[in-house]
């Protein structure tokens, strides 16, 4: 390896964690069957092409093609039915069914928060937080961001309001540089762009 620089050698560095933190992020994704992986798997590539001489190229790459292949299939990683994790008590369904409920019909509220959910649902913060991971894979709060970003995109997709922050207030977010920023995060485009 040819000597370089302190300077350059750090940035080197920096630039090689910040493919393998995405490559890292996309690997988890898929293990969790999470929506937008493509997009993922092409920022990955695309940050691997200034490496293409580098030995780890290879490895990168040959995970990332199968990464891509996997996730053709509709299983997370091509995981066989039969190793999916069983189907969901009727209780659970239904606490589920409850919870999903009242979080559509509260989700415009600015104030709904987790331990608002957690008293409302008669439950700690933390077996709120187990529940909800084990039913879903997700966190209180990450659950209650998925539901008002699904909520936008079909809000953005009917074309039921004219103006990002008439979108963002109905999902409640009162800041609607936020409400792009983390839209733009999950489906690889902005608000705006779905209103053209």
């Amino acid at each position: 390896m040819p000597f370089l620089p302190r300077v350059e050698l750090l940035i080197s560095y920096r630039k090689a964690a910040r493919v393998w933190i995405v490559l890292f992020q996309t690997i988890s994704a898929c293990l969790y069957g999470q929506a937008g992986i493509e997009q993922d798997l092409v920022r990955a590539e695309t940050m691997l092409v200034s490496y293409k001489n580098d030995s780890a190229y290879t490895l990168v790459h040959q995970i990332i093609e199968n990464l891509k292949a996997q996730n053709q299939l509709n299983t997370p990683l091509g995981i066989p039915e039969a190793t999916q994790p069983p189907a969901m008590s009727a209780d659970d369904r239904n606490w589920l069914e409850a919870f999903e409920m009242y979080l559509r019909q509260n989700l415009s509220s600015d104030i709904l928060s987790i331990p608002l959910l957690a008293e409302q649902f008669a439950m700690s913060e933390s077996t709120l937080l187990r529940q909800l991971k084990r039913l879903t894979g997700l966190t209180p709060q990450k659950y209650l961001i998925e539901m008002r970003l699904d909520k936008a995109r079909k809000l953005l997709e009917n074309r039921a309001y004219n103006t990002v922050a008439q979108v963002a207030y109905e999902v409640g977010y009162l800041d609607v540089k936020v409400f792009s920023r983390v839209f733009r995060q999950r489906f690889g485009k902005l608000p705006s762009e779905m209103l053209v």
